[in-house]
């Protein structure tokens, strides 16, 4: 909370006015940083929720993320890489692959469908980012886990 002198002291010698200006500035500057700081939390998690909510969208870019937060994708993208310390890119393969491994686990739905399903265009785009994320072909994967349930 930031308290202003309704008027001027003349019992305050120079310095404490000037220790008091020093004070207020402070508390002025530390209001705003504390707010910044919200904002960026907020704008952190709205576009965190909007990649969770829109992975399986195979078109999904830089450019929704800037259109729908009405901000530049230069700033998108240092913006998500600064405050989560991984890149957009990384995000949405980690959502696509956290469901990819989902459905595989408890569907059999064709591996063909679900990389369709988590938004990937072309098969063997799902397949190589499937191994290189689980060392392992989605086929495997799901019949290793099969065979682990039994």
């Amino acid at each position: 909370d930031i308290s202003i002198r309704e008027e001027y002291d003349p019992t305050f010698g120079r310095n404490e006015h000037i220790n008091y200006l020093l004070d207020t500035a402070m508390l002025i500057c530390n209001a705003i940083e504390e707010q910044k700081d919200r904002q960026r939390l907020k704008l952190k998690e709205e576009i965190l929720d909007f990649l969770k909510a829109n992975f399986n969208q195979p078109d999904l870019c830089l450019a929704m993320i800037a259109e729908e937060f009405n901000i530049s994708e230069t700033y998108a993208s240092q913006f998500i890489k600064e405050q989560t310390g991984r890149n957009y890119t990384q995000h949405v393969e980690q959502f696509r692959m956290q469901k990819a491994e989902k459905l595989l686990k408890e569907t059999d739905i064709p591996i063909n469908r679900i990389a369709k399903m988590v938004g990937y265009y072309n098969k063997n785009t799902f397949y190589k980012s499937f191994k290189r994320v689980y060392g392992t072909s989605p086929k495997m994967y799901r019949e290793s886990f099969k065979n682990f349930s039994k």
